[in-house]
């Protein structure tokens, strides 16, 4: 089967090359568009839930729908969603393997001297308490840079295809955001998998079958559940101690969620706001620091330091688990765990730091 990179797709990859170069970006230092998309149509995304067969479907069916979605303001976008009747097969040992997830890919950006910035809109049909067992983690939302793409992108059948490489690529950085009331609703970590230190998504072994979970991250601290994973001291420390930064709520649904998360060559950070306000109602949900690996004893020391001071910390004894440094990317991720949340509004650009 070919390709499910939609022609589109690489189309306005062409026209970003075009703009930014590809590999090398652009000399010029303003903001320069990689991918956009209002959801009025299809056309824009590669659709990862394409690539299996489910719900006793006898040939690729999506289990993604475009809808028109209104907050308890009014306020109305065209969006996607994780469909209903696809919801039984979602988890990641169903059919649809943690398929639910679209993908936009754009001319290979190179980090050392730019900032990379992912906006789009988010509101959920219903928010989970946060007490025990109800973590807001059936419907959280994911958003996921990748590099090592595949270059026409993953094909059907490559969810089993465990031992070929990466086909659905590597992440390099990520956040999510649980659809939580209470305490800890979103996190932000590098990487991923407990494999090395160049990311990976879950492998699941399932019946004596083994297969992606394309929107599984797992922590690079052994594999445990980000957020989950001790520190050198045996605390479940946030990061720099563990890798995974934790942020308060965020998640809303009541009214739209206008998520910006820009991504500096050593430093990130995630705001929401109401859209449509202006820049300056920016909430900030954390930053992290992500600073270069330099070479050299002295030098891993003095990161060690900067990683501390970054966070309030008086001490850090050893860098976190498989922590890496990403000199490029190449896509980006959207992942619905489950059916109760929406997404509008996607753009994704870049440009020179000052």
């Amino acid at each position: 089967m070919r390709s499910l990179l939609p022609q589109s797709v690489f189309e306005l990859s062409v026209c970003a090359a075009l703009v930014l170069g590809v590999g090398a970006c652009s000399t010029g230092r303003g903001p320069r568009d990689l991918a956009s998309d209002d959801f009025r149509t299809r056309d824009r995304f590669a659709d990862l839930t394409l690539l299996t067969l489910w719900g006793g479907n006898r040939e690729p069916v999506s289990a993604l729908e475009v809808v028109r979605k209104a907050d308890a303001a009014g306020l109305t976008y065209s969006a996607v969603k994780m469909k209903d009747d696809a919801a039984p097969h979602s988890r990641w040992d169903q059919d649809l393997r943690a398929s639910t997830a679209l993908d936009y890919t754009f001319p290979r950006v190179d980090r050392s001297n730019r900032v990379i910035t992912v906006e789009c809109d988010v509101v959920w049909d219903e928010l989970e308490s946060g007490r025990k067992g109800k973590w807001g983690e059936g419907n959280r939302f994911l958003v996921a840079l990748l590099h090592g793409y595949p270059k026409k992108g993953p094909k059907f059948g490559d969810l089993e295809r465990t031992k070929e490489g990466h086909p659905f690529g590597r992440p390099a950085y990520h956040y999510r955001i649980r659809n939580i009331a209470m305490g800890m609703g979103a996190m932000m970590s590098y990487g991923g998998g407990a494999a090395g230190p160049e990311g990976e998504f879950e492998k699941y072994n399932h019946d004596g079958k083994t297969y992606w979970l394309p929107g599984f991250i797992s922590s690079p601290a052994r594999g445990e559940a980000p957020g989950d994973e001790k520190s050198y001291d045996g605390t479940k420390s946030p990061y720099p101690k563990t890798p995974t930064r934790k942020g308060g709520r965020v998640a809303s649904d009541k009214e739209w969620r206008h998520l910006t998360w820009r991504v500096y060559p050593e430093r990130m950070e995630l705001f929401y706001r109401r859209p449509g306000a202006p820049v300056e109602e920016d909430r900030q949900v954390f930053f992290m620091d992500i600073p270069r690996i330099p070479a050299g004893s002295d030098a891993v020391e003095r990161l060690r330091k900067r990683l501390a001071s970054a966070h309030g910390l008086e001490e850090l004894k050893e860098l976190p688990p498989l922590y890496n440094w990403f000199p490029t990317v190449e896509a980006v991720r959207f992942y619905f765990r489950g059916n109760k949340t929406y997404l509008a509004n996607v753009r994704v650009w870049v440009a020179a730091t000052r």
